[in-house]
């Protein structure tokens, strides 16, 4: 099969050998990481991101436990919130986990906003920063 050697796994410490072993017959790249919280250790994947590969940069799949481990553990420098400002209801799933899109937008600094039309109501564009990604560099 053809060998990926730009795509990295993360994984539980616990997760089954014999896949770990398919995985890396394949040339991808595998990373066991402990569990924080009940989750993944961002950290320590953000560590192996910036440390062995020089990722300096990550666009996460959204979810809201991510986005609120993202937000919550000072790991996000810049922010880009697509939203809809029409109330959804109770049920509807959250950006990030106990973090309003409403308050988020209050803690960034640089701050763009645009609109986007649509059928029944408009969508809404953040993009602001919590942190100077170069601070410190």
């Amino acid at each position: 099969g053809e060998r990926r050697n730009d795509l990295l796994v993360f994984c539980d410490e616990s997760a089954a050998e014999a896949r770990e072993t398919e995985l890396r017959e394949l040339g991808i790249e595998v990373h066991r990481l402990p569990r924080r919280d009940e989750r993944l250790d961002l950290r320590v994947a953000l560590d192996v991101l910036n440390g062995h590969h020089h990722v300096r940069s990550v666009l996460p799949v959204p979810g809201s436990a991510l986005n609120a481990s993202l937000l919550s553990n000072h790991f996000a420098d810049k922010v880009v919130l697509y939203f809809s400002e029409q109330e959804l209801g109770a049920s509807a799933i959250p950006f990030a986990e106990v973090i309003s899109p409403y308050l988020l937008q209050q803690r960034l600094s640089s701050v763009e906003r645009a609109t986007f039309p649509n059928e029944e109501t408009e969508d809404v564009r953040v993009t602001g920063y919590l942190h100077d990604p170069w601070a410190g560099l």
